[in-house]
C-alpha cells in the first residue's frame, strides 16, 4: 500500500483559510439577520399572537394570497384549522374590491371573540386563483367566503355593490360586520 504524501504546507493553508473565511462569513450573516431581520423573518399576519401593542386578542390579518398553494399552506396553520377564516376574493386596485378588503381587515381586527378568527385577501387578477374560484364556487367579485374549521360555511357578496364593474365602490360596513358576527355567533 501506498501511503498518501502529507498535504504541501500551501495547500494547507489555502485550506484553512478557506474555512477561516467561511466561518467568519456565517457568523457576520448570523448577526447581520439579528440586527436586521429581513422578509424572511417578518410573521406572515398582524397582529401576532397578541393583539396590537400587547392586547390579548385581536383577530388575525393574514397577508394577500397570490396562489393555491399559499392558500392551501394558510389553511393548514392553527389559526384556520381550528377556527373561523374569512377568505375575501378581491382584484385590488378596483374600488369596490378594496372597500370590501379595507372593511374586513377593520371587522376581523376588532372582534370581541378573536380566538382563532382570522382573514385573508384571496387577489383574482391573472387568474392565479381560479382554481380557488371553482372550488369554492365564487360567482362574484368581491365577495367573502367563511370557512369553520376549513370547511366552508357561508358567502357574502354586497347586493348593492354587485361586482367591480358597477360604479357603486363602496361596501355597506355595517351588513358586512352583522353578517361576519352571525358567522361567529354560530
Amino acid at each position: 500500500m501506498s501511503e498518501q504524501p502529507p498535504p504541501a504546507p500551501a495547500a494547507q493553508k489555502n485550506r484553512l483559510l478557506g474555512i477561516g473565511i467561511f466561518a467568519a462569513a456565517t457568523v457576520g450573516l448570523f448577526l447581520y439577520a439579528r440586527a436586521r431581520p429581513g422578509k424572511a423573518t417578518k410573521p406572515i399576519v398582524f397582529p401576532g399572537e397578541t393583539g396590537a401593542a400587547g392586547t390579548p386578542g385581536n383577530g388575525r390579518v393574514f397577508q394577500t394570497i397570490y396562489s393555491p398553494e399559499e392558500f392551501e399552506l394558510l389553511l393548514s396553520s392553527p389559526s384556520s384549522s381550528r377556527g373561523t377564516l374569512f377568505a375575501t376574493f378581491v382584484r385590488l386596485g378596483e374600488g369596490p374590491s378594496n372597500s370590501m378588503a379595507t372593511h374586513m381587515w377593520e371587522i376581523v381586527r376588532s372582534i370581541d371573540k378573536p380566538e382563532y378568527t382570522s382573514t385573508v385577501c384571496v387577489e383574482l387578477a391573472g387568474g392565479r386563483n381560479d382554481a380557488l374560484v371553482s372550488k369554492y364556487l365564487v360567482n362574484t367579485v368581491p365577495s367573502v367566503l367563511a370557512l369553520k374549521k376549513t370547511l366552508p360555511y357561508d358567502t357574502y357578496t354586497d347586493k348593492g355593490v354587485g361586482n367591480s364593474n358597477t360604479p357603486i365602490d363602496d361596501v355597506d360596513k355595517e351588513k358586512l360586520r352583522a353578517w361576519v358576527l352571525e358567522v361567529l355567533s354560530k
